[in-house]
């Protein structure tokens, strides 16, 4: 477990300043919490989601915070913070899948999660769904100490880790039926201390109002009150601000955004889903034949071993948990980027991990080679696209941040000026560039007042434009 957290922690902390992508949405974050530190501008929203008005949850960049301010107001400080949570993580995989699944499925498990290029990758950058996998194997290490060890407090642990989670990013709604059917498995399960033979249903409803259940409600009712209170902020700002959020909820399920209101489309889409949910975070992209067909042998090999182990309930979670994963993504019709799925990240590893166990433990040699050379193969896989992986594109640190001194330099500490960027990501008001600018002695406006500016500085990656027909309102103004 040492060995593993220093080499995860090398992986994904080395030179991690020359290959850290910069792009509009970090500096936008950036100078949000910025005028916290500076300002003391209390911050009672997070990033604002791609499907509409509906914004997240504030958490995030209050754990950037410390980080910003100890690197100086460098954006390598919350990167950095990143990447040494999802170092943090690999311990604590090791003790839960230990703890759920015993000592060789656990080896396997955390030295695939090691060494895992998408992993790696998401946790080089300061971006609020990357800390979702600690988030999510916490739940899940919570769900199982209640229903496998009878220790109900740890269903608030679950509470708190969910309501985390969502403030992380908002596709973890799609766990929400996996969230419910965990407590009704655990209610449930009250019967088997008090009834180990086949109860009547008067021993049910019993069971129901037994110490035990005492225990659960109690924690629920703990977890839900945790849950609003990580909630609070997102609650006044909707106060202050005419329900802003709950409005675009609303509207969100009113009209369908990004749901299929088909079912056969989404039954359609439940393989595509898979292939996603499992071959993208094993790293067998882009390789669809490869990442398609190896997902169909994990996925029929994982549940015909939950079947034959069905009792096993540290099986069941798992099981439970990539089932309504992948039926929830389906009804999704948007797209699905690579940390869109981050709460997904250590399933398929656990899956691997279980797997091949499973076939090192049986007396025969091919079982047992073919699970050693599933092993090898996805670490040589994994470990051959980290060049490849990282971002080279010109996003990097220095290349915002050269400009912007540039910039900084020809206007001069007195006239009031803006900038604009044009490229393909469409951040017209230049949220990257802006940050470093903010940092400089300079009379930059703010983002709503570029028909203010006295001189507009346009970035652009384009070679040639014609500037009077560009239909953009920051360069228009």
């Amino acid at each position: 477990m040492i060995l593993l957290t220093l080499i995860g922690g090398i992986l994904r902390l080395y030179n991690i300043e020359s290959s850290l992508a910069f792009l509009g949405d970090q500096g936008r974050d950036a100078s949000i919490v910025r005028r916290l530190i500076t300002d003391g501008d209390i911050i009672l929203v997070g990033p604002t989601t791609s499907v509409g008005k509906i914004q997240l949850g504030p958490l995030y960049y209050y754990f950037m915070a410390p980080w910003l301010w100890f690197f100086n107001f460098d954006p390598i400080g919350p990167a950095i913070g990143v990447a040494l949570v999802g170092t943090i993580t690999i311990p604590l995989l090791f003790f839960v899948t230990r703890s759920m699944f015993g000592t060789t499925a656990n080896l396997i498990t955390t030295s695939l999660y090691t060494f895992g290029a998408v992993i790696i990758f998401h946790t080089r950058s300061s971006w609020n769904p990357n800390p979702m996998p600690i988030v999510i194997i916490l739940m899940l290490w919570a769900f199982y100490q209640a229903y496998q060890n009878k220790r109900y407090r740890y269903i608030t642990l679950a509470w708190v880790a969910y309501a985390i989670a969502l403030q992380l990013h908002y596709m973890v709604l799609v766990l929400a039926p996996f969230f419910a059917i965990m407590h009704l498995l655990i209610i449930y399960s009250i019967q088997e201390n008090n009834e180990p033979n086949t109860p009547s249903p008067s021993s049910r409803f019993q069971g129901l109002r037994s110490p035990q259940a005492v225990q659960i409600y109690q924690s629920i009712a703990m977890g839900i009150a945790a849950f609003i209170i990580f909630a609070i902020p997102l609650i006044v700002f909707d106060f202050r601000h005419n329900y802003l959020n709950l409005n675009g909820f609303l509207e969100f399920f009113d009209k369908g955004h990004h749901t299929s209101s088909n079912i056969w489309e989404s039954v359609k889409g439940v393989e595509g889903r898979m292939f996603q949910s499992i071959g993208m975070p094993l790293g067998t992209e882009p390789n669809y034949t490869l990442r398609n067909t190896g997902s169909w042998i994990l996925m029929v090999a994982f549940f015909g071993y939950s079947l034959r182990h069905w009792k096993n309930k540290a099986i069941q979670i798992i099981a439970l948990f990539i089932t309504v994963s992948t039926i929830g993504l389906s009804v999704y019709s948007g797209d699905v980027f690579e940390h869109y799925i981050a709460y997904v990240f250590p399933i398929p590893f656990i899956m691997v991990g279980i797997i091949c166990a499973s076939l090192i433990k049986t007396k025969n040699i091919a079982l047992q080679g073919f699970a050693i050379l599933i092993v090898i193969g996805l670490l040589v896989l994994n470990v051959s696209r980290y060049p490849q992986k990282y971002p080279t594109f010109g996003w990097q640190l220095g290349d915002i941040e050269a400009p912007s001194q540039k910039i900084a330099q020809d206007i001069g500490p007195t006239t009031a000026y803006n900038i604009s960027l044009l490229d393909d990501t469409h951040d017209y008001r230049a949220m990257n560039y802006r940050y470093f600018a903010e940092l400089s002695n300079t009379n930059l406006l703010p983002q709503d007042s570029y028909q203010d500016a006295q001189v507009l500085y346009l970035i652009t990656t384009r070679p040639e434009f014609d500037l009077e027909t560009i239909n953009v309102w920051e360069i228009q103004s």
